[in-house]
């Protein structure tokens, strides 16, 4: 199940939001060529989305920890 796609990580296309999102047979299509009917899965998407929308409420949306740097924990080089 995709709510948002992208070509690769760490590139600058932007994410694309599928509305509703793609829903795949991955045990028949592991490529993930031919999404399903999303008219023949509404209850699942929807309780997808639900599921979705608690989880991102639940996390703590602080910075990232990894941002700040000190140089007292940087590799030094003498090169």
């Amino acid at each position: 199940l995709w709510f948002y796609t992208k070509s690769s990580h760490y590139n600058a296309d932007e994410e694309v939001h599928h509305d509703p999102p793609l829903l795949f047979d991955v045990m028949n299509d592991p490529g993930e060529a031919l999404p399903l009917d999303p008219s023949e899965h509404a209850e699942l998407i929807n309780r997808a989305g639900t599921l979705l929308k608690e989880h991102k409420d639940s996390v703590d949306w602080t910075s990232p920890l990894t941002l700040a740097r000190d140089e007292k924990n940087l590799p030094c080089s003498n090169a």
